[in-house]
């Protein structure tokens, strides 16, 4: 989720356990940017495996803060095919099809 910075804090501050995900470069969860001023809910489980490799416990990094610069959001590079990664590695169904 994204949103200014009182609505980032609010989210964050939920009981529920409020969190994001975010894989590698993915360049989604980079929009529309902190330069805009927009935020995002803490904390971030950023998985840093590449696309078509296992997750390990080493693959996740744990980060947090609504203006958040260690996880997805500090990588310079950004693509979408580490975006497709979602559909395919956590969304496939048990027949083994794939979107």
């Amino acid at each position: 989720m994204v949103g200014n910075t009182a609505f980032a804090n609010f989210v964050t501050g939920q009981n529920g356990g409020n969190y994001r995900v975010t894989h590698a470069n993915d360049a989604v969860p980079k929009l529309p940017g902190y330069l805009l001023n927009y935020r995002h809910v803490s904390p971030e489980y950023w998985i840093t495996a590449a696309s078509g490799q296992s997750v390990g416990p080493n693959d996740i990094q744990i980060s947090s803060g609504i203006l958040d610069l260690m996880g997805n959001q500090g990588t310079l590079v950004a693509t979408i095919s580490d975006h497709l990664w979602y559909f395919n590695a956590i969304s496939a169904c048990s027949s083994g099809f794939t979107l």
